[in-house]
């Protein structure tokens, strides 16, 4: 997903703002296929000549920053911002747009490009209109704020549109990083109170000051400002225990953070952003933030493990609670002040219980990466698409039903399932209808242009089909209209055998367009080795590309299918002693071959009762019908057409056989080995010896005779019964589907 996250902020800076800037894009970065770009304004207070800034603020270098150098005049600016935010708009095609800028959001809203906005305060006088407009028309996804205060103060003065989401996502710090050789070397005193902060009006720094002048026996040391307001503040100093040490960057402020004993966080009742330390300036521009703010000082200090001592504000009531995980005093009273830091100074149980909880806290709640996911992760799922030609009763389509159901189950992933045909069987098996489409095309060639819509659309990352046709439609997409789509292709069947009987014009086309293009792929899953040598060797597949993958099998609903109660005409049939077969009525399955051996079962003493079901629908119905009446087996030999539940059926079989030509993987000997059943299958396609165990065997005659000698000695055996949880541990829908997942 490909995010760009737009601020005005200036960076690299000395604000609390362009940190929270850096630290939510490189979290952002963290997440699953997320690809962040930040635009900000370059700084013109970069007179440190700072030529790292990732390092500068301690973050990953996982995002890319897309700085512009603007006019200090606000009308230029924002017009200047406007034309490279386009300009970035047309290069790349950005899935979400994060905001922090009202009017952006605006200008975007009007092209109908919607963002997440976030806000820290309310709006200005000159960007009312713009957020009116915006919030009540829903041009924003979604809204965060960063305390109740604020969504209050939106939800009390807008008109909001009943579609917008409010969300209150305070701001966050990372775990403390440090490096522990360099803690000794900072000549930090004992019982020492730190401040890490700017030192603007309202937070507090006079307090330390006086706290300073009547507790003697601690230090206090004070980290931030710029030289105007230390030397300022440095004037009103009496005493000799306080320390001003100016700005430190990041990496500093964490040594310093961890080596003070007590951190403390003295806001007053109104704190601004921005301003004079003169308590006597009438003309204030700056703004008041007491009701808005959520700071960063707070998270960062919670990270470090050490006792907290702050303000009995709303807003930071939020965040740490009195005598839990901090002290919390009273700004209007200084000797609750002095109490505290003198409580902490005699117990250090105390000291150890709020900076234990203080510290749990933040893990649970205010990490950045947290924060990050929180506020995106409903935008950053990843969009999947399966696509196939029908859901009718064939292997196939039983297992794309299956990885469907399952892959709906993992809330990171949206998956479509794409059909062309509005039937099949299968239909009632999918669980979450809503993102079951129908194309409503008989074939998959005049589906293509719809697929195409389909997968702009979504914004589809991921398309995955699982027949020869539809795998060659996904890869051609990909070769010549969405070169970003990731391809996974499923082969099912051994197709240089498939090919080998099937001589058609229509079929060796296929065979040769495979050939050529099956190595496009992003990968290929081939249920068993067989499939996995077929397609290395006879279609020039690199082997990097195939991921052997068995089928997934709901062991679940099989359990609880094959023991429903029949129907009054299924249970008439289950009464008789029977052979079951199951499969499409398609010369690949070689039921011809199944009924003449099955003359030859019932032609021996003691096997006169025997009955052939055969479940599935398909082209040879009549063909086998007419087989059937001339081998005087209508009494014997049931074509049961597609069964919803052949479970119940394999359940009570006295034999399974699979006579099919070739196979990729058979579902049904998977199902059958399940229900412990005695199987008879043919090797011809191979394949069949990687999935069958040891109540099973495979044959390798094309004599009917000698095939139904092998059933009789199978029929008169003992049945071992195969082990239940080696399926589970190597078929089960869950294994499977996280399997596949892990190509995605």
């Amino acid at each position: 997903m490909k995010i760009l996250y737009v601020s005005q902020s200036e960076i690299p800076s000395k604000s609390a703002n362009s940190i929270h800037v850096m630290k939510m894009c490189s979290s952002l970065s963290k997440i699953q296929n997320a690809e962040i770009d930040l635009f900000c304004l370059k700084s013109f207070q970069n007179k440190n000549n700072i030529k790292d800034v990732y390092k500068f603020y301690l973050v990953k270098k996982n995002f890319n920053i897309l700085s512009l150098k603007v006019f200090d005049f606000w009308l230029i600016r924002e017009v200047q911002t406007l034309l490279y935010i386009i300009y970035c708009l047309l290069k790349k095609n950005y899935d979400l747009i994060y905001s922090r800028s009202i009017q952006i959001s605006w200008f975007l809203g009007i092209f109908g490009i919607k963002t997440v906005l976030e806000l820290h305060s309310p709006p200005s006088k000159k960007t009312v209109y713009f957020l009116k407009n915006i919030l009540s028309k829903s041009r924003v996804k979604k809204l965060i704020v960063i305390n109740t205060a604020l969504k209050d103060y939106f939800l009390r003065n807008f008109d909001l549109s009943e579609k917008l989401k409010i969300q209150i996502n305070p701001d966050a710090s990372d775990k403390l990083f440090i490096l522990k050789k360099r803690l000794h070397k900072l000549n930090i005193k004992k019982n020492s109170v730190g401040y890490l902060g700017h030192l603007y009006q309202g937070r507090g720094i006079d307090l330390i000051i006086k706290l300073a002048e009547n507790l003697p026996k601690n230090n206090f040391y004070i980290v931030g400002g710029t030289k105007a307001h230390v030397n300022s503040w440095k004037k009103q100093v009496k005493s000799k225990n306080i320390f001003f040490l100016g700005f430190k960057n990041q990496l500093y402020c964490n040594h310093l953070r961890k080596k003070f004993d007590y951190l403390i966080a003295p806001y007053q009742r109104k704190v601004y952003v921005h301003g004079s330390i003169n308590q006597e300036t009438k003309k204030n521009k700056t703004l008041e933030t007491s009701k808005w703010m959520s700071p960063l000082k707070l998270f960062e200090y919670m990270s470090t493990k050490k006792p907290i001592i702050s303000s009995d504000l709303k807003a930071i009531n939020e965040i740490l609670t009195n005598n839990h995980d901090a002290i919390l005093c009273n700004p209007d009273n200084f000797y609750e002040w002095k109490q505290a830091i003198e409580k902490l100074n005699k117990d250090k149980n105390l000291v150890k219980k709020i900076s234990s909880n203080a510290f749990k806290n933040f893990l649970d709640n205010f990490t950045w990466d947290k924060r990050a996911r929180k506020i995106i992760q409903e935008y950053t799922n990843l969009e999947i698409t399966i696509f196939n030609f029908s859901l009718s009763g064939g292997g196939t389509e039983y297992m794309l039903s299956v990885l469907y159901n399952k892959l709906t189950e993992i809330k990171k992933y949206t998956i479509n399932l794409l059909i062309c045909q509005r039937r099949g069987h299968y239909v009632n098996k999918i669980e979450n209808k809503k993102r079951l489409i129908f194309l409503n095309k008989e074939r998959v060639i005049f589906s293509i242009y719809e697929l195409y819509k389909f997968i702009k659309k979504t914004r589809t990352k991921i398309l995955i089909t699982s027949m020869l046709h539809t795998n060659i439609v996904a890869i051609m997409l990909k070769m010549f209209l969405i070169p970003s789509l990731k391809v996974i292709i499923r082969e099912s069947n051994t197709i240089s055998l498939k090919f080998s009987y099937d001589r058609s014009f229509k079929s060796q086309s296929l065979n040769f367009i495979a050939k050529k293009i099956y190595n496009n792929a992003d990968a290929i899953i081939a249920p068993t080795n067989i499939i996995k040598n077929d397609l290395i060797k006879n279609y020039n597949v690199n082997s990097n590309l195939i991921h052997k993958i068995p089928n997934p099998y709901d062991f679940n609903e099989i359990e609880k299918l094959s023991k429903k109660i029949p129907t009054k005409k299924e249970k008439k049939l289950l009464q008789n002693d029977y052979l079951l077969s199951i499969g499409r009525l398609h010369p690949q399955k070689n039921f011809p071959f199944l009924i003449e051996t099955f003359k030859y079962i019932v032609s021996n003493k003691g096997f006169e009762n025997l009955k052939l079901f055969i479940l599935g629908d398909g082209k040879d119905k009549n063909k086998l019908e007419k087989q059937i009446n001339t081998l005087n087996l209508r009494k014997k030999v049931k074509l049961l057409g597609f069964q919803e539940n052949p479970f119940a059926f394999m359940k009570q079989c006295k034999l399974f056989i699979l006579s099919s030509i070739y196979e990729g993987h058979s579902n049904v000997l998977v199902h059958s080995q399940y229900l412990n059943n005695k199987i008879l299958s043919s090797s011809a396609a191979g394949a069949n010896k990687e999935v069958l165990s040891s109540n099973g065997i495979s044959y390798n005659s094309k004599d009917p005779i000698k095939v139904a000698n092998l059933a009789i000695k199978m029929l008169k055996s003992k049945k071992k019964n195969i082990s239940k949880s080696k399926l589970l541990n190597k078929f089960s829908d869950k294994n499977i589907t996280y399997k596949i997942a892990k190509l995605f």
